[in-house]
């Protein structure tokens, strides 16, 4: 073997152990910078809390989300706990619109505008009703219209030939 066929497998080789070796100091680290042990379940991003992964040679795989939360019980207006799946904060609605906009919160309550009043739905019932009366009339006279053609293009026809 020449020299720098020698020269080539050795770094080759180097190159090789240098993977593994990176690949065994591979940690996994959560959103919050602990390390994680390997096979072991952590949250890996800040921005998605309620997704767990599984540590496997320093990288997240079998990533599956968590099932939907269910409303905090008891509480009109919350905020979620930055950081963290399923916790709430209730908090107790202001008297005045809040100044600071940074802050989403979340309300049980549907706001007026999207409310339906008992009387609202009166008012639309009627309204559709008469509204089916009137097109039921209008189909009903067309036929009665086309009808009463057909029998004077009938009786014209008959007169016709006598």
């Amino acid at each position: 073997m020449s020299m720098t066929s020698k020269l080539f497998i050795l770094s080759v080789l180097m190159k090789i152990s240098d993977i593994a070796m990176q690949e065994s100091t591979t940690k996994c680290q959560d959103w919050q910078g602990k390390t994680v042990k390997e096979n072991s379940g952590y949250v890996p991003h800040k921005d998605k809390p309620c997704q767990t992964c599984i540590c496997n040679k320093g990288y997240p795989v079998d990533c599956t989300p968590t099932p939907s939360c269910a409303e905090p019980p008891d509480c009109k207006m919350y905020e979620i706990v930055p950081g963290t799946c399923c916790q709430y904060n209730c908090i107790k609605p202001p008297l005045h619109p809040p100044s600071n906009h940074n802050v989403t919160v979340y309300t049980t309550v549907p706001p007026a505008a999207s409310r339906v009043d008992n009387a609202d739905t009166g008012l639309r019932l009627v309204a559709s009703t008469v509204t089916s009366l009137l097109i039921l009339g209008l189909v009903l006279f067309m036929i009665h219209r086309l009808r009463k053609r057909r029998m004077m293009v009938m009786m014209r026809s008959q007169f016709i030939k006598i």
